[in-house]
């Protein structure tokens, strides 16, 4: 995974900044990199601004051009802590929906991502294509959740859990009437 280098000259916590310094890293115009994700340029002017924000599919499609995780726009660069509290963690929220994605790790500098993954009744992930490939697992720690992983359907519940290539997942449904929980682990780190 290419590293996610900011530049040294100022702090950069926001998402347009993020995006805009990560940008000029790689020597990519607003024009290039709107090429690339099929955005104009002038919106992505806007959203390194702060004016606008992409959808999390266009944040993807940013994230991958970019050669960084999604979370890389959402966590800022400080000195590492080991521990990251309950209420402290990075959280990316998606729209039309009550799935929440939470960062276990205090950086992006791990080998590996940890997750902690809330869907609401009746919410599906869809799978997100990475920009590289990846092995990955989850674990139930509340509800119960259909997971279908290279053209086979599981049903997990408390404490199941299921591993895989982060290519084969093809969708993960909530099912009942109570909140989903999951656990999980990603290596790299791309998402």
């Amino acid at each position: 995974m290419a590293s996610t280098v900011v530049p040294e000259r100022k702090t950069v916590n926001g998402l347009g900044e993020r995006l805009r310094a990560r940008r000029e890293a790689l020597g990519l115009t607003l024009r290039a990199l709107g090429a690339q994700v099929g955005l104009s340029a002038s919106f992505l002017a806007q959203v390194e601004r702060s004016l606008a924000n992409p959808s999390i599919e266009s944040l993807q499609q940013i994230a991958a051009v970019l050669k960084v995780p999604i979370f890389y726009f959402f966590t800022e660069e400080r000195a590492p802590e080991r521990v990251v509290r309950a209420d402290g963690r990075k959280q990316l929220r998606l729209p039309d929906s009550h799935i929440t994605y939470e960062l276990l790790h205090p950086t992006l500098s791990h080998k590996s991502l940890g997750l902690l993954i809330r869907l609401g009744a009746g919410d599906h992930i869809h799978p997100i294509r990475l920009s590289e490939p990846t092995e990955e697992w989850l674990l139930v720690v509340a509800g119960r959740v259909q997971i279908r992983v290279a053209g086979e359907t599981y049903e997990l519940a408390l404490g199941d859990s299921i591993a895989y290539e982060g290519w084969e997942l093809e969708g993960v449904t909530a099912l009942g009437t109570e909140e989903v929980v999951l656990v999980g682990g990603m290596t790299p780190p791309a998402f």
